[in-house]
């Protein structure tokens, strides 16, 4: 089970995420800020697998993470605060993932570079993947 694709699958159809977002998905790679002109979503692995469940000595369930950023440029946004906007989007999400069997682990402080004019939120996510050959 890969938890990239699992998480990008989950969020990608969502309409308000589709509104701000459309396709601006990237894995692993924070794309170079000077190149946002929009808003994108990164999808990082945090731990790809810690055992946590066992069944006659055997591990039959892995804990996965992921972190999961929200990248929003202030001029992309013109008929509302871009600061609410990128916060609910990411509540959004997490009410995504906890519908899934997700839950949110960390969330980091809001972020604002002036220089570039772009907000950013961060969160992480983990759940448990049951091993289907047990």
């Amino acid at each position: 089970m890969d938890i990239l694709s699992d998480i990008y699958n989950l969020i990608k159809d969502d309409p308000p995420l589709v509104e701000h977002v459309g396709s601006n998905y990237k894995y692993n790679v924070m794309p170079d800020v000077s190149d946002i002109d929009t808003a994108y979503i990164v999808i990082t692995p945090v731990v790809n697998g810690t055992p946590v469940s066992y069944a006659d000595g055997k591990r039959i369930a892995d804990a996965k993470s992921a972190r999961v950023d929200m990248l929003l440029k202030a001029s992309a946004i013109t008929s509302d605060n871009p600061r609410l906007i990128i916060q609910n989007i990411m509540e959004r999400i997490a009410d995504i993932l906890d519908d899934h069997h997700y839950g949110q682990t960390a969330n980091f402080a809001p972020e604002y570079d002036k220089d570039h004019k772009l907000y950013r939120e961060t969160r992480s996510f983990e759940t448990n993947y049951y091993r289907s050959d047990y």
